[in-house]
């Protein structure tokens, strides 16, 4: 042992006590300011990676926003392709005009400085042009259902690129997937069958292949109603904070899939006349679906509190490693 430090020894016998004192503190410090550094460093990729986050909220918003407009769009194409030439559409034309314009004005908001983003909104864009350009109604009704589709994976691609897919925390991961995929799937299921009965009661009767679909519909909102249930039990389950502001608006969406089943079948499935007017059964389900859209809306606000609660603590943290340097 002896041998191994006596070179340090040598030195030190043969240095100044200044120096000695000076060697012994670079020795003692240099150690501490290497682990801070390090610290600082992981705080800041923490407090940059939850802005992102924070950032990233804005445009999912705004996508999620042309997803639920897709959808009534839509679905007021397939009642005006079988009801427009009947003369029972009403103002639906006038509706999807205004809608296409609302579109094309959401789409140009979206433009993003990320490349693979940028990409994606203008494949969107431009396959918005070709659909709005179809004179044939029925191609135009398969071009926007093909284009919905479209604008859910646009959702996906910006909450994955924003971290939030990929968060450290189970209930934003969840919570994100709620957005993305479950509440996707009640609003067009019901959306489905907002258009289906609209038809069926501006005909004033449905046929042996609409009873069929409708038969087919109600088994899967029946699935869907326990499937939605189970995976908005889990995202609230993890937080709290989460259940104590969402779970109300929660529930009130997750009741819409059976109400929205009951309508179905008493106004359409088993009625004994389908002479109601179809625009009061279409906005009774309109109403129904909103209160999914509201769940969405409650969900992003409580990401951007519970972003912005984390990027504080970051910021802090960030501050205090700083001051200790």
């Amino acid at each position: 042992m002896q041998r191994l430090l006596y070179p340090a020894i040598a030195l030190m016998n043969r240095l100044s006590f200044g120096l000695k004192f000076s060697l012994i503190s670079v020795l003692f410090f240099l150690p501490m300011l290497v682990t801070s550094f390090y610290l600082v460093r992981d705080a800041y990729r923490q407090y940059h990676a939850t802005h992102v986050e924070l950032r990233g909220l804005g445009p999912l918003a705004g996508s999620l926003v042309l997803r639920a407009d897709l959808e009534t769009l839509g679905n007021l194409l397939q009642i005006n392709a079988v009801l427009g030439q009947s003369g029972q559409a009403g103002d639906v034309e006038q509706r999807i005009n205004a809608l296409e314009d609302k579109l094309a004005a959401q789409l140009q908001a979206l433009q993003s400085s990320d490349p693979l983003l940028e990409d994606k909104r203008a494949e969107l864009s431009e396959a918005f042009t070709r659909a709005r350009d179809e004179s044939s109604l029925q191609n135009k009704v398969a071009l926007f259902d093909k284009l919905l589709g479209q604008a859910q994976v646009l959702a996906k691609l910006l909450a994955a690129q924003a971290g939030l897919s990929q968060d450290s925390q189970a209930s934003v991961r969840q919570l994100t997937e709620v957005l993305g995929t479950a509440t996707a799937q009640v609003t067009q299921t019901l959306g489905e069958g907002r258009a289906m009965g609209a038809v069926a009661l501006g005909r004033g009767f449905i046929d042996s292949a609409g009873s069929a679909r409708f038969e087919d519909l109600l088994q899967r909102l029946e699935r869907l109603g326990a499937d939605y249930a189970i995976r908005l039990d889990d995202a609230l389950a993890s937080d709290s904070q989460a259940k104590a502001m969402l779970s109300a608006t929660a529930q009130a969406s997750q009741a819409t899939v059976k109400q929205a089943a009951t309508l179905f079948e008493d106004q359409v499935v088993v009625g004994e006349t389908l002479d109601a007017p179809w625009p009061a059964f279409y906005q009774q389900v309109s109403e129904l679906m909103g209160q999914t859209y509201r769940l969405n809306d409650a969900v992003l606000a409580q990401l951007r509190v519970q972003l912005q609660e984390r990027l504080a603590g970051h910021r802090l943290r960030m501050i205090a490693l700083i001051a200790a340097l």
